[in-house]
């Protein structure tokens, strides 16, 4: 009972991670150390179902609540002191940093390549970009939506890559973020079903090819695979102090650091349990 408590409460965080611009919910999975695991269960559900089930179904759960119920709470938490939400967020992915370091050896080629990826993930993560997208429930919705939850599913397994922004970029983080929070309206179900049915085709078909290929990749080569993460987790990283930073508090200040190390203790601790 006490691993599927845990579980629900990592897949809650992980959630979170989903809702907030800038944060990657597959970091959060790596800061609480059921990453790699998560991947495996995923690729191999079916040669183990009820091992894979008692890990996916709690963690999926809390993912799915955190989402669906804590979206509103939030966004209201993050219009009311974005400042502080995004300081704690910091520490968190700032630990995870360090520890995932230790995991790797890497050579002055390395560098390079940790540089590239890290700039690209914050160069595309700091674009300001406000495009709407206009949901006209035609043919060609339905298909963008299908491509979107693809992008989606890629954006949650691939490490330091905010599906948030991405959204964002593409114009559908209003509809996708409006569609989950009223996800249990009655008066929305029709518009819900419109919008999840064809972007959920896209994501299970994301989630699908995309694991697999993660884990072919961590298999053949993990030092080199997880060189690549940790590009992706430093550049999630930047944005998340470029974004921070541009709701700076001086009277904050003291708070933020204080916050920024509740979170940095929070991901140690996580890390592990």
């Amino acid at each position: 009972m006490k691993t599927v408590i845990n579980l629900f409460v990592k897949g809650i965080f992980i959630g979170i991670g989903k809702v907030i611009p800038g944060v990657s919910g597959s970091v959060i999975a790596i800061m609480l150390g059921i990453y790699e695991k998560g991947v495996c269960a995923l690729n191999h559900f079916f040669e183990s179902p009820k091992k894979n089930l008692k890990f996916l179904f709690p963690t999926g759960l809390g993912i799915l609540v955190s989402m669906i119920f804590g979206s509103k709470i939030i966004l209201y938490i993050l219009n009311k002191n974005y400042f502080l939400v995004m300081s704690l967020f910091c520490g968190l992915i700032f630990q995870t940093i360090l520890d995932f370091k230790k995991q790797i050896v890497i050579g002055k080629k390395d560098f390079i390549k940790i540089i590239i990826i890290s700039l690209t993930i914050f160069l595309v993560g700091t674009l300001n970009i406000n495009n709407i997208y206009i949901y006209n429930f035609t043919l060609y919705d339905k298909i963008f939506l299908l491509f979107v939850g693809f992008v989606e599913a890629a954006t949650m397994i691939i490490p330091g890559i905010s599906g948030t922004a991405i959204m964002m970029i593409l114009g559908v983080y209003n509809i996708i973020l409006e569609t989950f929070s009223n996800l249990y309206s009655i008066n929305y179900i029709s518009y819900n079903l419109s919008i999840l049915l064809p972007f959920f085709i896209g994501f299970i078909l994301g989630f699908l090819i995309i694991t697999r290929y993660v884990e072919m990749m961590i298999k053949r080569n993990k030092n080199k695979s997880y060189i690549y993460i940790l590009g992706f987790i430093i550049g999630s990283f930047m944005v998340l102090l470029f974004k921070t930073f541009n709701y700076f508090d001086i009277n904050l200040f003291i708070i933020s650091v204080v916050v920024f190390i509740v979170g940095f203790i929070i991901s140690f601790l996580f890390s592990n349990s």
